[in-house]
């Protein structure tokens, strides 16, 4: 054996420290054996460990292949789903239009037409509402132009049908109902609801059913024909503020019956000149018409507010006012020193609250207004406009008739509306009657659901 040979396979320090010494063969390979030994236990100890390891890792790595294909089949079936919602999504898209029947009325060309006006009214509606959504939505990408449209209508049908009688449109109550009828089986997909009397009952249920559909994803728009009535301002103010609320939302007007108060939303428009009547009032000569006339009593016929001479002529026979007393808390503010006018924030006449007068007050009124008519302009402003040309009773009037003569004058509509700038106006400026819910026959056309809060004064104006 070879003793170079075999140091030269070992470097250790031992083995080489005794050739060096000269150490015989055998004691050197007795000296280096355990290192070698050493050396194949470590190499076993890594043989063990590379197979451990090797085994972990393919333990691992069937682990991982089993996740993989669990993974797999996992997203495939996500997918699956995704797409079954997306189709589920643009499956029947529909849109709706929600109407406020006590403010948007049929013309009178469909209502008094006994045969065809419903079927009419409702071909017309329902085509100029479906070619308006899309071309609001034209250029909206991804928003199909085939789409189903509903439209449900709230309304009074007996309130309304009274003052269309009244008003020498239809004949008699059931020929309203009749057209309501037609109007409904015209289309499955339109509906008249009948919500009886009361304001709040068509605007609670359009408010509701406006949540409704904005929350439905098959329910691509939703337009709200409620533009008369401020007190829906508030409540789409809130949906204004939603990106998905707002982008879905426009508002159905008839160009000339829109509240002030709607400039303030952001929603788009869309504007009908031809299907509904442009302002649910009827005449004034109804007498479901808070007019001063009807108010402190006259039977068959009311007088007109205003004289063509300008002056106010006052004449009553008698009723009872209190049904008119405010429902509202008063609102008392200082007068400035300066002509003003009170306003709210959207800029709308606000009627300063009158105390009611005593019933003797009213009696002494209807007494005095018995064989002549006071002039309402000399009484309450302390001038009157046409001198010593005016026929009307310029008299001293006994105390507490200034007071109802003012209280009942408020009953009466202001022809200017919440735009009024005239400083000693003494007609109303909204609606007095509680409950009226702004019903077709009411002289305050579009000043129903006035904010009464004084926002600040405005300059006022001579005349």
């Amino acid at each position: 054996m070879c003793i170079p040979a075999i140091c030269g396979y070992h470097p250790a320090e031992p083995k080489m420290s005794l050739w060096r010494r000269g150490a015989s063969a055998l004691e050197t390979l007795v000296q280096i054996l355990p290192f070698y030994r050493k050396d194949d236990a470590d190499k076993d100890q890594i043989i063990k460990n590379l197979t451990a390891e090797n085994i972990h890792l393919k333990r691992q790595l069937r682990n991982r292949s089993m996740d993989l294909i669990d993974q797999i089949s996992s997203r495939r079936q996500w997918q699956k789903r995704a797409l079954e919602a997306e189709r589920s999504l643009t499956r029947n898209p529909f849109v709706v239009l929600l109407i406020d029947g006590d403010g948007y009325i049929f013309e009178n060309r469909f209502v008094s037409d006994r045969e065809a006006g419903a079927i009419k009214a409702a071909q017309e509606l329902y085509a100029f509402f479906r070619d308006s959504v899309r071309e609001v939505h034209t250029n909206d990408e991804g928003f199909s132009l085939d789409f189903e449209v509903a439209i449900r209508i709230y309304v009074n049908k007996t309130g309304l049908a009274t003052a269309m009688v009244e008003a020498g449109i239809i004949d008699n109550p059931e020929q309203m109902n009749s057209f309501f009828v037609r109007l409904t089986q015209s289309h499955p997909l339109i509906d008249v609801v009948d919500c009886g009397g009361g304001k709040e009952r068509a605007d609670e249920k359009i408010r509701e059913q406006y949540r409704h559909y904005t929350s439905i994803a098959n329910c691509k728009h939703v337009s709200v024909a409620c533009c008369h009535d401020s007190g829906y301002v508030p409540f789409l103010e809130k949906f204004q503020k939603c990106d998905d609320g707002k982008e879905k939302t426009s508002l159905f007007a008839t160009g000339v019956n829109v509240h002030a108060s709607f400039s303030t939303l952001e929603f788009k428009r869309i504007i009908c000149e031809d299907i509904f009547r442009k302002t649910p009032n009827f005449t004034k000569t109804q007498r479901h018409s808070a007019t001063y006339a009807q108010i402190i009593g006259s039977k068959p016929a009311l007088p007109s507010p205003r004289s063509p001479n300008g002056c106010s002529p006052v004449s009553s026979s008698g009723t009872d006012i209190s049904r008119y007393s405010s429902s509202r808390s008063p609102i008392r503010v200082q007068s400035p020193s300066t002509p003003t006018v009170p306003v709210n924030r959207y800029g709308q006449r606000v009627d300063i609250s009158l105390d009611m007068p005593s019933e003797v007050c009213f009696n002494r009124l209807r007494k005095r207004t018995k064989n002549g008519q006071l002039c309402a302009e000399f009484h309450l402003n302390g001038k009157c406009s046409q001198g010593k040309g005016c026929q009307l009773d310029h008299n001293q009037l006994k105390a507490g008739v200034k007071e109802a003569l003012q209280y009942s004058l408020r009953a009466t509509a202001c022809k200017r509306g919440l735009g009024c700038r005239k400083a000693d106006c003494y007609y109303g400026h909204h609606c007095p009657a509680p409950g009226c819910g702004a019903r077709p026959s009411c002289e305050f056309g579009g000043m129903h659901g006035i904010d009464q809060t004084i926002a600040k004064h405005v300059p006022a104006v001579s005349s």
